[in-house]
C-alpha cells in the first residue's frame, strides 16, 4: 500500500473516508486488503497506472501489484504498509496466495482422463524452464517492455522474478493448500467470496 501527501501513516488508517485504487476485485490483493480494512472506497484501475492515480491524487491510496510494488518510490510515493507482511504476522508465517491456474475437471471428461494433469504438467514444465533459463527470463521481459524503462535495471528484474518464481510455484504443499484455504475461507466467512467445499490440486 503506498500514499503520497495524504496523511496515511498506516494500514490501521484505511476506513471508509479512504479511496483507494486497487489492480481489479477479483484478485487475492483485493480479498486481502478488504480482511484488513474492510469498507473502504475502492477504484478499480489497470495495476500500472496505480502509482501515478495516487502521485496526482486521483485517490487517496494504492494497493500495488506486480513491478509497481519494487518502482512506486520513482514516483514520490511512500509504502503504508504491506498485506504481504500482515497476512503473515496474522496467520503465523502463513505464505500469501498471489494467483492460480485453474483447470476445469470438465476437460477429463471431454478430452479424455489425465488431460487436465497433462495440462498442469505442462505449466510446471514452463515454470521450470523459465527457473532455468533465466537469461532468456530476463529477454523476455525486456523485449516485451514496450515503454516501461523499469525493466532496463537488471538488478530489479531479477529482484522482481524472484517474488514471483519460488520454490512454491513449482510446489505448493501442504503449507500452500492451507494458505488458500485460509484465505478463501476467511474471504467466505467476511461475505467476500462463495464459500468453497474443497480444494483440489493437481
Amino acid at each position: 500500500m503506498v500514499a503520497s501527501d495524504s496523511g496515511l501513516q498506516s494500514l490501521d488508517d484505511l476506513d471508509s473516508s479512504v479511496t483507494i485504487g486497487v489492480p481489479g476485485v477479483n484478485t487475492s490483493a483485493f480479498l486481502t486488503l478488504n480482511l484488513i480494512a474492510p469498507g473502504f472506497k475502492f477504484v478499480p484501475m489497470l495495476f500500472s497506472d496505480i502509482p501515478d492515480a495516487v502521485k496526482n491524487g486521483d485517490v487517496d491510496a494504492g494497493l500495488l501489484i506486480h513491478e509497481a510494488q519494487l518502482t512506486f518510490g520513482d514516483s514520490g510515493l511512500r509504502q503504508i504498509g504491506d498485506i504481504g507482511q500482515w497476512w503473515h504476522s496474522d496467520t503465523g508465517g502463513k505464505p500469501l496466495p498471489l494467483g492460480l491456474n485453474v483447470v476445469a475437471r470438465s476437460l477429463d471428461e471431454r478430452y479424455g482422463e489425465g488431460t487436465c494433469q497433462r495440462v498442469a504438467d505442462l505449466l510446471t514444465a514452463s515454470i521450470e524452464t523459465a527457473v532455468r533459463e533465466k537469461d532468456a527470463s530476463r529477454m523476455h521481459l525486456q523485449i516485451n517492455k514496450g515503454d516501461r524503462t523499469e525493466w532496463d535495471d537488471p538488478e530489479l528484474v531479477d529482484k522482481y522474478l524472484s517474488m514471483y518464481v519460488s520454490a512454491l510455484t513449482l510446489d505448493m504443499g501442504a503449507a500452500g493448500r492451507s494458505a488458500i484455504e485460509l484465505l478463501l475461507g476467511r474471504g467466505a466467512d467476511a461475505g467476500l467470496c462463495d464459500s468453497l467445499e474443497s480444494i483440489e490440486i493437481i
